[in-house]
């Protein structure tokens, strides 16, 4: 996978979405060497990175305290560990169809906290619709955005654009 990812890295904006998943089985060894691994190739090529990690904060955060690297949490999900590790690091934050979720006030809360300038809005289509039991679409994005201004009282259109010229720096 090394040489092909390689082959394909120059052209490319980021390097992701990678990181570790706990949710179907335990975290692995070779699911952190990986991680490790592409993260230090993400270094070599100056890409920024995006972040996968579900039910693997504790291994996440761990790995990531070491990373140099400019990097995004996709998919936030609110957890206050990787929260403060975030704001420590600098890191953007992508927000999706979650945020609009009546019940999800961790995420709500904590989107609060977030500066401004490091708010990414994200659909992970074709999943995390913000229409409950719906197919998510990119056009969704705009319902992420309305309820992202609902919650921060303040409009956030050029401010997200601006971020993600920021994340992406010279390569967008």
């Amino acid at each position: 996978y090394k040489d092909a990812l390689e082959l394909f890295l120059p052209k490319a904006l980021a390097l992701g979405e990678i990181g570790l998943d706990g949710y179907r089985s335990p975290v692995t060894k070779k699911q952190i060497f990986l991680f490790q691994e592409q993260l230090e190739i993400a270094l070599t090529y100056k890409k920024p990175v995006l972040i996968h990690t579900r039910n693997a904060s504790k291994a996440t955060i761990d790995i990531l305290k070491k990373f140099s690297g400019k990097f995004v949490i996709h998919s936030f999900t609110g957890d206050p560990d990787i929260l403060e590790l975030g704001l420590d690091k600098n890191a953007y934050f992508g927000i999706n169809g979650m945020i609009t979720f009546a019940k999800n006030i961790e995420l709500q809360a904590s989107l609060k906290h977030i500066p401004k300038e490091r708010i990414l809005v994200e659909t992970d289509a074709p999943f995390l619709s913000p229409i409950r039991g719906q197919t998510n679409y990119p056009q969704n994005s705009t319902l992420i955005m309305n309820k992202i201004h609902t919650l921060l009282e303040t409009d956030m259109s050029e401010v997200i654009l601006e971020n993600t010229k920021n994340f992406l720096g010279d390569l967008y």
